[in-house]
Order: structure tokens, then C-alpha cells, then sequence
């Protein structure tokens, strides 16, 4: 709302259009967003809940003992506690060398370990051979620094960008009009400008409005050069 408002029967200025507008669009220019996310080590949910059909392709975990994976589908894989870093030997082809890897503790496993100590060391040595833990508990959004890169552990072998994307305003402006509506038009000729004088001013805003996007867009692009 660009205009004022004021209370009718107080006499109070409740808004005032111009200079309140200019204070949210100042503090909507503001580029220190801070972004953290949550660490987690426990066992919310043992299997992805998302059920899938028995032809999906994916490997599989049954609903229920009775409700096999081959006929009813089933969840798509077991849910991470926490994950571990572990040296072990690993076999590729005829050799087996030694490796160092962050792998995934399951859920179910985590819980086990509550009330059957020493499942989690049982299930590690069952499935990787010789197997030496380095770090036995690593929390699931772990924010580390690797190759001067600031990232999360979201899985045994993925991370993400734990840094923004920061743009200064008018290239992010500019890419916003961008994907949202295209590249601005102008739509009226300097035939039609000429004998208006306010399709002269409309055409000069519309210049002016795709030279913005055109030039932050361009910016945008040398960024990434």
C-alpha cells in the first residue's frame, strides 16, 4: 500500500505508504541469511515410509512378514541413525585394498544396540571386512569443510552445499523477473510514444525495465565465467 492510513476515530497515522515501503524494500535487500540445519542422531523412523510396488526396481524391505516384497511392494531401504567412519578392506575385482569410507548405521540396528550392546560393532564387522573404526558416531546434517568447501553429511556418500547462493539485488531482481516472466517487453513503438506523451513515458519505463534485467542477467553470466 502506497498511500497513508490513519485510525478514523483516533486520529493516529497507523501507515505511512511511502516511507514504510521504503523500509521493507531496504530490509528485503539485505543479503545475510543465515541457513543452519539440525543434527540428528536417533532412530525416528526405521525405513523410508514412502511404500513402493513390487515392479519399481528398487531394492526393497517388506511392510509386514507376511506381506512379501515380490507381491506387495514394500519401503524402499532402511533409515540412517547415524553414520560411522571406518577403515576396512575392500574388494574390488580379484584385489581388496584398504579403504577409508563413511557408512550408514541403521535405525534398527541403533536401536538393537539399546537393549543388545554391541549390535552396531556386530553389524560393521558382518559387512565390512577387517573392519577399524576411526569415528564411531558421526550426526546425521554434520557440517564439515572439505576441499575448502563448506558442506553437510546428508548420507553415507552424499553431501550439500552448506553455503548460500548470494546475489547482490538487482542481479537477483533481474533473474527473478527472468524466470518468472521472461525478458521484458516493449511493447509500444516510438511511432505510438511519439504522439503520447504518456505511452512516451510508458515506453521509456519499459526500456527501462528490460535494460535492468538484460544488464543484471549479463552479470549474472560473467559471475560464472
Amino acid at each position: 500500500m502506497k498511500y497513508d492510513f490513519t485510525n478514523t476515530n483516533t486520529g493516529e497515522i497507523v501507515w505511512q505508504g511511502k516511507s514504510s515501503c521504503e523500509i521493507i524494500d531496504k530490509t528485503m535487500r539485505y543479503n545475510d541469511c543465515l541457513i543452519t540445519r539440525k543434527t540428528e542422531i536417533g532412530d525416528n523412523q526405521f525405513y523410508d515410509q514412502t511404500v513402493y510396488g513390487k515392479n519399481s526396481g528398487k531394492k526393497m524391505i517388506a511392510r509386514k512378514d507376511h506381506l512379501p516384497v515380490n507381491r506387495y511392494g514394500g519401503y524402499s531401504g532402511r533409515k540412517a541413525a547415524h553414520f560411522t567412519a571406518i577403515n576396512y578392506l575392500k574388494k574390488s575385482g580379484k584385489k581388496e585394498s584398504l579403504v577409508t569410507e563413511i557408512i550408514s548405521i541403521p535405525a534398527q540396528i541403533y536401536t538393537l544396540e539399546k537393549t543388545h550392546p554391541g549390535s552396531i560393532d556386530k553389524y560393521i564387522q558382518d559387512n565390512y571386512k577387517d573392519a577399524v573404526v576411526l569415528l564411531p558416531k558421526i550426526p546425521i546434517n554434520q557440517k564439515i569443510e572439505y576441499d575448502g568447501n563448506e558442506q553437510f553429511i546428508v548420507g553415507s556418500s552424499e553431501v550439500t552445499n552448506a553455503k548460500q547462493l548470494k546475489l547482490p539485488y538487482d542481479i537477483e531482481y533481474a533473474i527473478a523477473i527472468a524466470l518468472k516472466r521472461g525478458v521484458p517487453r516493449v511493447t509500444i513503438s516510438e511511432e505510438q510514444a511519439d504522439e503520447d506523451d504518456k505511452l512516451r513515458d510508458k515506453r521509456n519505463r519499459q526500456i527501462e525495465k528490460r535494460t535492468k534485467v538484460i544488464d543484471g542477467i549479463n552479470r549474472f553470466l560473467e559471475g560464472l565465467l
